[in-house]
């Protein structure tokens, strides 16, 4: 609803392709099922012409018709090279499982008079802060403002300038950087997988898959 209520033009990325649909998204979700349709519909139906033309010529080649026969092969012969319809790639489904990592205590964060920064600059004071079991928080505020520094002084990555920090009991922190400084990239995905988790190179794909990679 809520994509339907702002959106009026949807860009697609979809295996190295860029489309645009205009309408909300509920209107680009039936536009891209009809133009998957009739993708299909065209590859088909060229296959079709395609495997007609190769009979014919198979039939031909070598007998009176001949001279037509060579005429269509480098009709066809042009045509695969220049105006094939390639078979059109159908979604995968994602199919994954998130398992519960256990029960945390009562008491997830807590921040008193925590100043974030670097030595010689500060960003802000963050006001004292109690998040709950059960509760949620979003981080909101322009680039630049100190969000990424004030998640990496959370977690203990960059002290504060000021205050503390205190997370809670059994708690287990899932964190992705955004610029992908906790990854090596001259590692493939398979590297990384198998270097945070100890299995066999099969399962790593397996569990890659279950991603659509």
């Amino acid at each position: 609803y809520f994509m339907d209520a702002v959106a009026d033009t949807i860009w697609e990325l979809d295996f190295g392709t860029l489309e645009r649909y205009r309408g909300n998204y509920s209107h680009y979700v039936q536009q891209r099922e009809e133009r998957h349709e009739r993708l299909w519909k065209e590859f088909e139906a060229q296959q079709e012409f395609i495997a007609k033309e190769e009979d014919y010529i198979r039939r031909n080649i070598a007998g009176q018709n001949t001279r037509q026969a060579k005429g269509r092969r480098t009709r066809l012969e042009r045509l695969k090279r220049d105006e094939l319809i390639r078979r059109p790639r159908s979604r995968r489904d994602l199919t994954l499982r998130l398992a519960e990592s256990g029960r945390s205590g009562e008491q997830v964060i807590m921040t008193r008079g925590l100043r974030v920064g670097y030595p010689g600059k500060i960003l802000f004071d963050a006001p004292d802060i109690t998040l709950r079991r059960g509760e949620v928080a979003a981080l909101i505020g322009p680039n630049g403002a100190g969000k990424s520094t004030f998640v990496k002084t959370a977690l203990g990555d960059i002290p504060p300038l000021a205050g503390e920090v205190k997370i809670g009991a059994s708690v287990k922190i899932g964190y992705f950087a955004q610029a992908h400084e906790a990854l090596n990239p001259k590692n493939t995905l398979i590297d990384e997988i198998l270097a945070s988790q100890e299995m066999l190179i099969s399962e790593a794909r397996s569990y890659l898959g279950a991603y659509l990679f």
